[in-house]
């Protein structure tokens, strides 16, 4: 029997780091008390296994939030539920996020690896290039295309 009532069994998903090779009670907490009980959490590393992401979807209704874990162990939060980021991924050298926040078709974040608070920084880049297109982008008609 689990530490929670029977109703809960399927419910707090919680990440723990576990040794091959080695008894589950030595098994170490990583993260997951401070998520909602209908938390979904997907990891993915980055590519040379210093860094992990974990998604953790608020249940089935589309709002996540993305937490980075550190080569030094720590996990540090990257975005909220409400910050609209949909989905992120690991490149050579940077965080891809995917956002709906104020773009309803979305928009792309670049979040530098190995840089203190650079998601706040890239933001405020992004916030600022929105408010200069919006007083400088022609009004009527233009629209605009990515080869594909």
């Amino acid at each position: 029997r689990g530490e929670r009532p029977a109703a809960d069994e399927n419910f707090y998903q919680q990440v723990w780091f576990h040794k091959l090779g080695t008894p589950h009670t030595e098994d170490r907490y990583e993260i997951g008390k401070e998520f909602p009980r209908i938390a979904e959490i997907e990891l993915e590393s980055s590519e040379d296994g210093k860094l992990i992401l974990a998604r953790v979807a608020n249940g089935d209704g589309g709002d996540f939030s993305f937490w980075l874990r550190q080569a030094g162990g720590a996990w540090k939060p990257l975005a909220k539920d409400e910050d609209g980021i949909k989905f992120a991924a690991f490149g050579h050298d940077a965080l891809y996020l995917l956002s709906r926040k104020e773009a309803p078709r979305g928009k792309i974040l670049r979040l530098a690896l190995g840089v203190q608070d650079s998601l706040e920084r890239d933001l405020s880049v992004q916030r600022r290039a929105r408010d200069e297109r919006r007083n400088t982008e022609p009004t009527h008609g233009d629209s605009h295309s990515v080869p594909s």
